[in-house]
């Protein structure tokens, strides 16, 4: 009998069980990913390139994800999916990992010279906007003012802070992530543990000047 964790919604299951099944497809209809992201390339560039969201019409959340699936393979089994094997060699994928997150420093610090972005003499939305189009250069989300908010008020919420005897209280970060996930990112993995608890502790030290 297969069985699903009960915190996932409808929306989320179906999303994994795409993926995972483009993952496989894009295996088998587009193998040349695996040489385009050897030599650099993006995951989003690759959905760009071979206009992936339009060949098979979905999202492009879901066509960046399925890249990573066909590139690194599929361990997800919740769902009575079968695993199987990426178009990368296992001791590629950190080497890679490395190598485009480089690249992505790289087009990010170009980008904000392209775009004119300085923090002097600039208003505090100017700042913002500046922030946000930093964010999209180097090919991430970034957080809207209802998504930090929302992920501020689940950090003041009992629910979703940590105690016991040996821990002090402190926000459920993992669990902030999955929820924030869930309603603003259909179940994708956009927000993680560490970015959720960055992004709060910077907004309460905002708060308490």
């Amino acid at each position: 009998m297969i069985k699903i964790r009960k915190d996932l919604t409808d929306e989320q299951i179906r999303a994994i069980r795409l993926i995972s099944e483009l993952g496989l497809r894009l295996q088998r209809d587009l193998p040349e990913i695996v040489e385009d992201y050897r030599r650099g390339m993006f995951a989003l560039e690759i959905v760009s390139k071979y206009d992936i969201i339009s060949m098979y019409g979905i999202t492009k959340n879901i066509a960046k994800e399925a890249v990573y699936r066909a590139l690194r393979g599929n361990i997800e089994t919740r769902l009575g999916i079968k695993n199987y094997g990426g178009l990368l060699e296992e001791d590629e994928i950190e080497e890679l990992r490395m190598k485009h997150f480089l690249r992505r420093g790289r087009i990010g610090a170009r980008r904000i010279l392209e775009l004119g972005i300085g923090i002097h003499g600039r208003t505090s939305e100017q700042k913002n906007e500046d922030l946000r189009k930093a964010t999209i250069g180097r090919g991430e989300t970034p957080w809207e003012p209802e998504e930090i908010e929302f992920a501020y008020q689940l950090s003041q919420d009992p629910n979703y802070r940590l105690f016991g005897r040996y821990i002090q209280d402190k926000i459920n970060s993992k669990l902030i992530a999955e929820r924030i996930n869930k309603k603003y990112h259909r179940g994708i993995k956009v927000r993680t543990s560490i970015s959720i608890h960055n992004k709060i502790k910077k907004l309460k030290k905002q708060r308490t000047r």
